[in-house]
């Protein structure tokens, strides 16, 4: 069995927390509203209304990312181009 000193297992406990963090899939009511542009208080209203896509974790209420760009992505207007 080889021992490992504190430092390593910091280090190499610090490399795991920056690969979840920049994997970071489920957002919380703070990042989501400032991923949207949008106010907290319009958040948590959509949320009731259920205009927008979350999840709820235990009694957390969680944005998958991957949802919230599909969800702006269907309300996207492109811009329209007449030909004349």
């Amino acid at each position: 069995m080889s021992s490992v000193s504190s430092e390593g297992i910091v280090s190499k406990n610090r490399n795991v927390s920056e690969k979840i963090s920049k994997q970071k899939q489920l957002l919380d009511m703070n990042e989501a509203s400032e991923y949207l542009g949008i106010s907290k208080n319009t958040l948590y209203e959509w949320v009731i209304q259920k205009k927008v896509p979350f999840v709820k974790v235990g009694r957390l209420t969680k944005f998958k990312k991957e949802a919230l760009d599909s969800w702006l992505e269907e309300r996207t207007h492109e811009e329209r181009r007449d030909i004349f």
